[in-house]
């Protein structure tokens, strides 16, 4: 449980900068934020570990690029999935899920 709320402040703290960096991604307001990103966190634990195994081959056939657009599909889930969240499309979505993981790792929370 505690790993799951680090992941979340994480995920809240990446996407806050984010919204902030990016033109393409747009919030509501603050609940917005945190409910994208528990859905983010979540979608990362129990979705993201599906789709990897279905796109082995394509990720293989890439060198491990296509990692880069499951990261950004899965943020496009999570923003419409959560209501009062918008990202314009998956070239900015794959920029956000670079800098989200990059803010997981330095918070600690990166799920494998």
């Amino acid at each position: 449980m505690k790993k799951m709320i680090v992941v979340w402040f994480a995920d809240f703290l990446a996407l806050w900068f984010a919204d902030a960096v990016l033109e393409g991604i747009a919030f509501s307001d603050k609940t917005a934020l945190a409910v994208t990103a528990l859905i983010l966190a979540l979608m990362n634990a129990i979705v993201k570990p599906v789709l990897k195994v279905l796109s082995f081959p394509v990720t293989l056939m890439t060198f491990g690029l296509f990692s880069f657009v499951l990261n950004g599909i899965v943020l496009m889930m999570a923003f419409h999935l959560a209501e009062g969240s918008y990202v314009s499309g998956l070239p900015t979505a794959m920029i956000a899920a670079l800098l989200v993981s990059v803010i997981g790792s330095i918070f600690g929370a990166d799920q494998k």
